[in-house]
């Protein structure tokens, strides 16, 4: 009976809820509206322009932090230009907040839609959700909710749902029974993703479907009101929304993308619309490309045709035609969770309420300040704010070469992806030092595995002529058992230097490569030398050397062939396999072929060898990893 009584009651507050406001069937799969040129050209003629200054009626850049207080949170509006905090509430924020002319919105608590004076953080209204909230948005006077709502019914029905941002009273409201994503606004007109292939344009007065777009080539994840237009898209580039979106097609759109860095794979243009989690501050926001569009009606492309890459607390600021690192930026110790492209600057919150901001062009600091508490998040209303350096920022001029070293060698592991990223820009940098810097990770013992990887692959890379004799210095270490001395990088720093040997673009003379056997041999011959270290200075012994150098690893092989020669032989001499049969000619395949077929070689190996004479050593150092993850290379390579 009380089951009943508590789903009567939810039932009456729904109704209650919705009250006078126009319900209505906007959404739907098929649409004559699909692609109209003339119906979004007539839509987007009703737009009225944003100002190129901040939303809020105060018409001061403002920023709406998201602090925590033990289990508590609080909202903080900051005033950019004093430098001063206008007020802190305790709110239980849950959702990003929006801004409107005279009102700032933001879910509090599981389910309720709040609405707080921007002037003075006092609450003026509370919508109660008839179910989970997917994003908002707001305009001047207008705050949009999507809802998503089973109500009881086995299908989800999702709905945009307009309130008045003054008293939050429903002004209208649209279902779907297919998935809405967050929405925009932006003038007189709201914006919604539509199950990621459409996008709806709506009257905002009355809810109404002006005009549709199909994504036909890409899909449609985000929806993005700027200070100079209306912008969508999703992971592989960003559309504006002018006359030209009605293709629904890349060619024949205003549209801009870059290829962005295989070492940073989860940077995004924009929140995706469709992601509840995104609907928070979360780790996404920690992950950004931050982008201005360029001026000038029908121009596609990134404002200077320059983009900031953001990762955690890293910043690049590279070319969007083609790539090319033109900035680096480090902040401090602590995490970055919130950041925002403001036109003229970069603002950006720290984890522990470091207030900042970056020119967009040069990467310098161009602002500081420090708020009290820990943060969560952040939303700027801040557009054409330019602030300008004051006694109080901590000006220090590094090189991009200083700044990347800095990343690269940072000892949290959770940034392994900016790591990368910098270390591949390092190997790019017009810096005598560049070879040097990455010579210093591979003998960091600290340094990860994959980031060993990295650093070596891009050091073999480098076309600095001296980059051959800084890796034969590098490899000048000596070990010490009495005091615990070790080599480090040893492997990596071995694999570098046959790749430069290896790549016809390097013109390395035989003089250089008499230097580079000398340092290898010590490491060959040295018993302190891991078995591991062992395989890549084999390899990159013979890759060097002549017919002596193939007998001294034949050697090796010969003397560790057998079952327990020697603890950690059976890894020496697979590795001994790879570099005769891969880089040893005739002598070192004669010396493979022996082999595998002398009845004193221990079994692994005579398999080993026998399917090298098949496969070829790479081959089967591939294809023994993929099946039992068993490499005969070393695992920091």
């Amino acid at each position: 009976m009380m089951l009943k009584s508590k789903a009567l009651l939810s039932a009456v507050l729904a109704t209650s809820l919705v009250g006078c406001a126009a319900k209505q069937k906007t959404f739907s799969l098929s649409s004559s509206k699909d692609n109209d040129k003339v119906a979004l050209g007539k839509a987007l003629s009703t737009m009225t322009p944003r100002s190129q200054g901040p939303v809020n009626a105060l018409g001061k850049p403002l920023a709406f932090l998201v602090g925590r207080k033990k289990a508590a949170r609080e909202i903080v509006a900051y005033d950019l230009n004093s430098k001063s905090v206008l007020w802190r509430k305790n709110a239980d924020v849950r959702s990003r907040i929006v801004v409107s002319q005279n009102v700032v919105s933001q879910l509090e608590g599981e389910n309720q839609l709040v609405g707080r004076s921007i002037a003075k953080g006092q609450k003026l209204w509370t919508w109660q959700m008839p179910g989970e909230l997917v994003g908002t948005a707001a305009d001047k006077n207008t705050i949009y909710a999507t809802v998503k709502s089973s109500s009881g019914k086995k299908d989800k029905v999702w709905m945009l749902v307009s309130l008045d941002a003054q008293s939050g009273k429903e002004k209208w409201r649209a279902d779907s029974n297919g998935a809405l994503g967050t929405p925009a606004a932006m003038g007189g007109l709201v914006f919604s993703p539509y199950l990621k292939q459409w996008l709806s344009i709506l009257d905002a007065k009355t809810g109404k479907q002006l005009a549709r777009i199909k994504g036909e080539d890409q899909e449609i994840s985000f929806i993005k009101a700027n200070h100079d237009g209306v912008y969508f898209g999703s992971k592989s580039g960003v559309f504006a929304l002018d006359s030209k979106a009605a293709s629904g097609k890349v060619k024949k759109s205003s549209y801009a993308s870059l290829t962005l860095p295989a070492e940073m794979p989860r940077l995004q243009y924009y929140a995706d619309s469709f992601d509840p989690v995104q609907a928070g501050y979360s780790a996404y926001d920690r992950n950004r490309v931050l982008w201005d569009w360029k001026a000038g009606k029908g121009v596609a492309g990134f404002e200077n045709d320059q983009v900031v890459l953001q990762s955690h607390r890293f910043f690049f600021g590279v070319n969007a035609n083609d790539g090319t690192l033109n900035w680096a930026y480090n902040h401090p110790k602590v995490d970055v969770v919130a950041s925002a492209h403001q036109g003229q600057s970069i603002g950006f919150l720290s984890m522990l309420g470091d207030l900042s901001a970056l020119d967009p062009q040069s990467g310098e600091l161009t602002y500081q300040t420090k708020i009290a508490g820990q943060f969560l998040g952040a939303t700027f209303d801040a557009a054409g704010w330019t602030p300008t350096s004051g006694a109080d920022v901590a000006m220090e001029s590094k090189s991009n070469a200083d700044v990347l070293v800095s990343i690269a060698g940072d000892k949290d592991a959770r940034y392994s992806e900016a790591k990368k990223y910098a270390i591949a820009q390092l190997s790019q940098v017009d810096s005598p030092s560049a070879a040097t810097d990455l010579i210093g990770l591979l003998k960091n013992p600290k340094t990860s595995s994959s980031l060993y990887q990295t650093a070596t692959e891009k050091l073999s890379e480098n076309k600095d002529s001296n980059a051959f004799d800084e890796v034969v210095k590098a490899l000048d270490q000596d070990y010490d058992f009495v005091s615990s001395k070790k080599a480090h990088g040893i492997a990596a720093l071995s694999k570098a230097m046959r790749l430069m040997v290896q790549n016809p673009e390097n013109k390395i003379d035989s003089q250089a490569k008499s230097k580079g056997l000398v340092s290898l041999k010590y490491h060959l011959e040295n018993p302190q030398t891991s078995s591991d270290d062992l395989v890549e200075v084999m390899k990159a012994y013979v890759a060097l050397g002549s017919v002596n150098e193939v007998a001294a690893v034949s050697s090796i092989l010969l003397l560790s062939r057998m079952e327990g020669a020697y603890e950690g032989s059976e890894v020496a001499a697979k590795g001994a396999i790879d570099a005769l049969f891969d880089l040893g000619g005739g002598q070192g395949r004669e010396t493979v072929a022996y082999i595998a077929q002398d009845a004193n070689t221990s079994k692994t190996l005579l398999e080993y060898a026998n399917k090298t004479l098949g496969l070829g050593g790479e081959a089967v150092a591939q294809a023994e990893q993929a099946t039992d993850g068993q490499s005969p290379v070393e695992t920091r390579q």
